[in-house]
């Protein structure tokens, strides 16, 4: 047993040897020149873009294309509970969104209709 042990030893203090016993030091991070910014430029946001003026529906057509991204919006607050609460819309805080088979049927069906 100890005619086999040696082997193991010599190669455990060959290693050991080749190991540095200290770290190597860690290098400090260079130092960054300071940015060049003009006085007063981050100071103050940029200003506002003009408001654009409201667009109100004129033509038959604009009503119905008007009415139409009205109801797609109601829906999608309607279904999508959570995202509506999300979006500060209150009316739907007390429900969840319906996940069953029937409820996914049904969206589906209005989707492609």
């Amino acid at each position: 047993m100890i005619a086999r042990a040696r082997p193991v030893m010599a190669l455990v203090a060959a290693v050991a040897a080749c190991a540095p016993a200290v770290p190597p030091p860690v290098a400090p991070l260079p130092q960054l020149a300071p940015c060049a910014v003009a006085p007063g430029a981050l100071a103050s946001p940029p200003p506002a873009p003009a408001p654009l003026p409201p667009s109100t529906p004129d033509t038959p057509v604009e009503h119905a294309l008007a009415q139409l991204f009205a109801d797609a919006w109601e829906t999608f607050l309607r279904e999508s509970p959570v995202a509506a609460s999300t979006l500060g819309e209150r009316r739907y805080d007390d429900r969840w969104a319906e996940v069953s088979g029937p409820a996914f049927a049904r969206r589906r069906a209005a989707d492609t209709a």
